[in-house]
């Protein structure tokens, strides 16, 4: 106290700052016996000196005697009440030991010292949602993010917070936002390619493409997802060294990923279809174009009296062939197996998320009527795109960026009946997930003139 005879071993005035400062490095170093002995001699000097109040308090509760450390800080803030990191300490502590009222408060404290403590709001924010005022907590967090647009777990909080309360979409966005933060040398090129388009930083997407290619010249992902980020001219189908090196890396994962988390909805609908059609068992030879890891042969196998999958992806075709249901497998381009092969092989074709890899799908169309039966029926679907105006007007199809075509609806009904399909039926169904969002398309049944 004021007046007081300092204990032989408390510091002079003159060397307390010193003292204080060694005090708090030995606490930084996490020499803490060390530091609780520097702080005590320097209170023994200036009972009142709040910084080393504070940081004993702090040190204290790091020790687990909470209640001693929350008495401590709490003094410290008497003494000066203005240091708004000091308030946002004691709301931590006091979140900590399940003082959640007195938190508040205490962050609040922070705030009304200094409105722009980013920290104080990201805490503040936690505190809420973590008792279940998810609305409150999603305005604290976006006041951190829009003063620290760079605080990575401020955004990831957000993005928790808008899940919470089913806003899925803007949690995908805000979850981009932390990801796209540095350091980005650890995170893979493709994720960091997608989270910059979703954010629609597409010029920042392309930049990673290009970085990607200088280390790796001509790799087929990095050149495709260039072009999508790209816009404007695209190639008008996904390469087959992009197809084959895209899903062979995929492979190991598709169906947990799709089916699990993605609720990829495509294999079931078409199984549906046949099923309500009252097609007989083992019936009809099938070609599943672009088969993947078999996800839509399990699906029709039931009907099959012959089941052929081809696809790309090698890695792929190997999982397929495990589930057991091909008759053959064959790593091929499908429209050059259906173009080349004999006519009239198969009496349905399925294109079960294939044509999302094509922009123009004149060809595949007309190598599947040439592979088809008189009557024979190909199944496909679509991802859509909208029509640019009111009158259905607009491109054909569209390279987005996820590396995927979209195709308007009005085209794939003309380009299926300039090919040689008629009666097209047409089912709006949403395929999967991404981005935690649905992605809409439509699924069509045509069946080959005869």
């Amino acid at each position: 106290m004021d007046g007081a005879i300092p204990s032989p071993l408390a510091p002079a005035p003159a060397s307390r700052l010193a003292a204080f400062d060694r005090a708090l490095s030995d606490h930084l170093a996490g020499h803490l016996r060390e530091a609780e002995t520097g702080y005590r001699r320097v209170l023994d000097g200036a009972p009142r000196h709040a910084a080393a109040l504070h940081f004993l308090g702090v040190l204290l509760h790091q020790q687990g005697r909470s209640d001693e450390g929350i008495a401590l800080v709490r003094e410290s803030l008497a003494a000066s009440p203005d240091e708004s990191d000091w308030h946002n300490t004691l709301g931590n502590m006091l979140s900590a030991t399940g003082q959640d009222a007195e938190a508040v408060a205490a962050f609040m404290a922070a705030l009304e010292v200094d409105a722009r403590h980013a920290h104080a709001w990201n805490n503040l924010g936690a505190l809420l949602l973590r008792n279940g005022q998810a609305g409150e907590a999603i305005r604290a967090f976006d006041n951190a993010v829009t003063i620290d647009s760079a605080f990575e777990d401020a955004w990831y909080n957000l993005g928790d917070a808008q899940a919470r309360v089913g806003d899925e979409q803007a949690a995908a966005v805000s979850r981009c936002a932390a990801y796209v933060l540095r350091p980005l040398a650890d995170k893979p090129r493709h994720m960091l390619g997608v989270a910059f388009s979703v954010l629609g930083r597409f010029d920042d997407a392309a930049r990673m493409y290009e970085q990607w290619l200088v280390q790796e010249p001509g790799h087929p992902v990095a050149s495709h997802l260039l072009a999508a980020a790209r816009g404007g001219a695209a190639p008008e189908r996904a390469s087959n060294a992009y197809l084959q090196a895209y899903f062979d890396g995929l492979a190991d994962s598709f169906d947990h990923k799709l089916l699990g988390t993605l609720h990829y909805s495509v294999p079931a609908l078409i199984g549906q279809v046949l099923r309500e059609r009252g097609v007989p068992p083992h019936s009809l030879r099938i070609l599943d174009a672009g088969c993947g890891t078999g996800l839509c042969g399990q699906e029709v196998a039931p009907h099959a009296r012959t089941l052929i999958g081809v696809d790309l992806s090698a890695r792929s075709l190997e999982l397929a062939a495990g589930k057991g249901v091909y008759s053959a497998l064959q790593q091929q381009e499908v429209v050059a197996h259906m173009a080349d092969g004999p006519g009239a092989a198969y009496d349905l074709v399925l294109a079960a998320d294939t044509l999302i890899y094509f922009g123009d799908i004149n060809g595949f169309l007309h190598a599947a009527v040439h592979s088809l039966a008189a009557g024979g029926q190909l199944i496909a679907s679509f991802e859509e795109l909208a029509p640019a105006g009111g009158d259905g007007a607009g491109p054909s199809h569209a390279i987005t960026p996820s590396g995927r075509y979209s195709h308007r609806r009005s085209h794939v009904l003309e380009r299926l009946r300039a090919a040689g399909f008629e009666a097209p039926e047409v089912t709006d169904i949403d395929i999967r997930n991404e981005l935690a969002r649905p992605v809409t398309g439509f699924l069509v049944v045509a069946r080959r003139r005869c």
